[in-house]
């Protein structure tokens, strides 16, 4: 089932047709109690298209004896759209299928010829029968039980959601209109204007990142994917950011970036090619913000501009890029160049904790990512050691090693900027509120001469890769007390144990 599956979401989920058999319809219609997969399969085939009755089914059910239970189902198929026109099979067709002088074969062949013509996208029945027939004529991927079915819909129509303990992913139903937060945009939008595109957007059930305090918003993300976008630029299947805001009040907090990543994660876990929103001019600096992460222009939407950020990039593009560059433009994918360095890079807990709070395993409190440090929200980060290392390069890769009590390599970063500094007051200017240390420890650091890297944070390895497992199976000796240099065959091998 999988190469149709890859099929179907490459053309952004289009209405799909399911034809269902006498058995479904029966089973969906006769009087009593539903048994629950029937129950989840109708929920779940409505969500994502249409449910079509074939018209000889109306010749199959006529042939019911219980005459109640006839009468009773025929009453009920105006309910189901009947598929228009549908395909006549050929002699050919049908003494393949041993129907040519059998009324009931004929009608299961006549069926299973829609899905052969594809007037339908797929067809669901409990009759073994016919999913022998379909094994056959080679189509049994496209002819499901309703187990089969309830899988696969759902399979099809189940998001990826990143979630965040500083967020919450709601439906804008749940905001408040009369939010002071929103007066900007009424200003910007027209009040009239902006309260009817709300309330239309409420009833949709949009859903949005928000981050809610003493029952006032201060950051906001709505979201929804769209397979025909604001320009014909923009790449689809993508996911737009409807409304993009950060309160004055959290400046500084990095809220606005750590949505930007929440919404490319979403884009690269559901596959979609681009993220994009558009922004007034005049909004200069939040502008170079969105172009630091990758954004670019590509039109004009009325007054705004469209900014798109492409996920991937073609295949004729792959070496258009340097390392960072490709960084930038499509995290949090990362360019797996053999030729850049690769390091592992000790890191003690306690400051991993606050560098990677998002870091599966790691203790999460609310505080971690606002109060006293917003670096936990970042795709961008700083990092402070000793180490005299002078190797490390833009674009080269990090794997960061929790030391001391997790003793595993964690989460991933490419390197922007590296430089060496024995002046306090140099490296915080330099580091700015990306890095997990205070300026006393940075004092301290400096007097013995500083490593600072900034660095973007790619991502965290589903599994964290352990000493045994570095040692055992990537070739990975001795105890990790600092950076060191790994060869790109054990960089493959610690990111393959990392899936």
């Amino acid at each position: 089932m999988n190469i149709f599956y890859h099929s179907i979401t490459k053309i952004a989920m289009t209405t799909i047709r399911t034809l269902i058999d006498t058995n479904v319809i029966i089973a969906l219609e006769d009087d009593h109690i539903l048994k629950k997969e029937f129950a989840d399969f109708h929920r779940e085939a409505v969500k994502i298209g249409n449910l079509l009755i074939h018209p000889i089914s109306k010749v199959d059910i006529s042939r019911d004896k219980n005459l109640e239970r006839r009468k009773r189902t025929l009453s009920k198929l105006g309910k189901y759209e009947e598929l228009e026109k549908p395909p006549e099979p050929d002699s050919i067709f049908l003494s393949k299928l041993k129907a040519l002088d059998n009324p009931r074969e004929r009608v299961d062949a006549t069926i299973l010829y829609s899905v052969v013509k594809n007037a339908v996208d797929f067809f669901v029945t409990e009759d073994q029968g016919i999913h022998r027939k379909a094994f056959i004529l080679g189509i049994q991927e496209r002819v499901l039980t309703i187990k089969q079915g309830v899988v696969f819909f759902r399979r099809l129509l189940h998001r990826d959601v990143p979630t965040h303990i500083l967020v919450k992913n709601i439906p804008v139903y749940n905001l408040q209109l009369n939010d002071r937060f929103f007066d900007s945009l009424r200003a910007d939008y027209g009040e009239k204007e902006f309260n009817l595109w709300f309330e239309n957007i409420c009833r949709e059930g949009r859903p949005c990142w928000a981050f809610i305090g003493d029952s006032s918003l201060f950051a906001l993300c709505i979201y929804k994917e769209e397979k025909i976008a604001d320009s014909k630029k923009i790449i689809t299947p993508t996911l737009k950011l409807c409304t993009f805001k950060v309160s004055e009040a959290f400046a500084g907090k990095k809220i606005g970036e750590l949505m930007l990543k929440l919404a490319f994660q979403y884009a690269d876990r559901n596959k979609l090619s681009s993220v994009y929103l558009t922004v007034f001019p005049k909004y200069q600096q939040f502008i170079a913000f969105l172009e630091d992460f990758g954004f670019s222009y590509v039109g004009k939407k009325g007054e705004e501009f469209i900014l798109m950020k492409k996920m991937l990039p073609k295949a004729d593009e792959q070496n258009n890029y340097d390392a960072l560059e490709y960084a930038v433009k499509y995290y949090p994918n990362f360019l797996d160049d053999p030729q850049k360095r690769k390091f592992i890079v000790p890191i003690q807990p306690q400051f991993h904790d606050r560098l990677f709070p998002d870091c599966p395993g790691t203790q999460k409190r609310i505080e971690d990512f606002v109060e006293p440090c917003p670096e936990g929200n970042t795709i961008k980060k700083a990092y402070i050691c000793n180490a005299k290392t002078k190797q490390i390069n833009k674009g080269d890769l990090l794997l960061f090693y929790r030391s001391r009590d997790w003793r595993a390599v964690t989460s991933i970063g490419v390197v922007e900027q590296a430089k060496h500094s024995d002046v306090a007051s140099e490296i915080a200017t330099f580091v700015s509120n990306r890095t997990v240390y205070t300026y006393e420890e940075i004092q301290q650091l400096a007097s013995r001469t500083a490593l600072v890297i900034i660095f973007r944070h790619m991502g965290n390895l589903n599994r964290p890769v352990n000493a045994f497992t570095l040692a055992e199976r990537c070739g990975v000796q001795g105890p990790i007390q600092s950076i060191r240099r790994i060869p790109y065959d054990i960089f493959k091998k610690i990111m393959e144990m990392g899936k």
